[in-house]
């Protein structure tokens, strides 16, 4: 992967996260909820992406996914990205957050796929005018799919939390 193109994946990360808030109602986001299984602050499969991130970005920029995997109904791998150690406002809410990473807490909340974010939101009047034009870019939808490419599904960055709560009470 070129410099310029791992510069492009973090600026379009950007534009992912700086997304209005009323999109919140179009669908884009999918549901979850179950018992927190496991939780690690650093998603093994993500490595290359966020090492290519630092890199490219000299340092500026140093993206953490960390994994969070839940128990059905609706459980799942889902990530929880940080830049430099904070959540980005207006990506990630977590609620009780001081609680996600403890074994058997109950969590609810929405995630968001970024590889077909570009998908979902084409075609919707208004948002969707603007994202048909920053996704009918080559270079956007190059960058997305090389970023879903290169990380594959070893990270959870297809499956990113967009706002997450807990039960505050581990439950056996």
């Amino acid at each position: 992967m070129k410099t310029y193109q791992k510069i492009l994946i973090a600026a379009f990360l950007s534009l992912i996260f700086l997304m209005p808030y009323k999109t919140d109602a179009i669908g884009i986001f999918t549901p979850f909820g179950g018992k927190i299984l496991t939780w690690s602050p650093v998603a093994p499969g993500c490595a290359p992406f966020t090492t290519a991130v630092c890199v490219a970005t000299l340092g500026t920029i140093c993206p953490t996914v960390e994994e969070l995997i839940i128990a059905p109904p609706k459980g799942g791998t889902f990530g929880i990205l940080r830049v430099d150690g904070m959540t980005i406002p207006g990506l990630t809410t977590i609620y009780e957050k001081y609680l996600y990473q403890t074994p058997a807490i109950t969590v609810l909340g929405k995630s968001i796929n970024i590889c077909n974010m570009c998908d979902n939101l084409s075609g919707i009047p208004g948002i969707g005018s603007i994202t048909d034009v920053v996704c009918d870019i080559p270079a956007v939808s190059d960058i997305v799919d090389t970023l879903c490419d290169f990380v594959g599904s070893a990270c959870p960055v297809g499956n990113l939390i967009y706002k997450m709560g807990t039960s505050g009470v581990p439950s056996l």
